[in-house]
């Protein structure tokens, strides 16, 4: 949303180095765009909506900072698991019984660490037999999985 854009692209002034939690923002949100790739279009629909009612059509927030995921985030979508994903890419950080999405970040600025490990994210079908089930579980006591990363600092 417009919101969380303006919140990132304030966090990203402050020119964190590390960026992690609950971010309640899609990957393809313009939050998480401008995070990682230090620029959002005009045209994203998370501004687009902003600038018509503003009759704008220039809002494009930028940043010098771009961090990077210590998880995989190339293969993966907002709500879907990839058909293929490699051992450290996200299928879902938030958990309900009817939604299901990528909230969850670990965003570094790649130029001052590495990542050396993250924590492996369980399968969905071992924590949760019953596909129609959601988080908290006795198992899982929080409606988000647990993201974890070994980080050194380069040099």
């Amino acid at each position: 949303s417009m919101l969380r854009c303006e919140q990132m692209h304030s966090m990203l002034l402050q020119k964190p180095n590390i960026i992690a939690g609950d971010l309640n923002a899609f990957p393809s949100s313009a939050a998480i765009k401008l995070a990682t790739q230090g620029y959002v279009h005009s045209s994203h629909e998370d501004l687009a909506q902003y600038n018509k009612l503003n009759d704008n059509d220039s809002y494009a927030p930028t940043s010098e900072i771009k961090l990077s995921s210590a998880y995989d985030l190339s293969s993966f979508t907002d709500a879907s698991p990839s058909s293929s994903p490699s051992s450290s890419a996200l299928y879902y950080t938030h958990v309900e019984a009817h939604f299901r999405a990528t909230l969850d970040y670990i965003l570094i600025d790649d130029n001052i660490f590495e990542t050396a490990a993250t924590l492996p994210v369980p399968n969905l079908a071992d924590m949760l037999p019953n596909s129609n089930d959601g988080f908290p579980t006795l198992d899982y006591p929080s409606d988000h999985i647990l993201l974890a990363a070994d980080l050194r600092i380069k040099g």
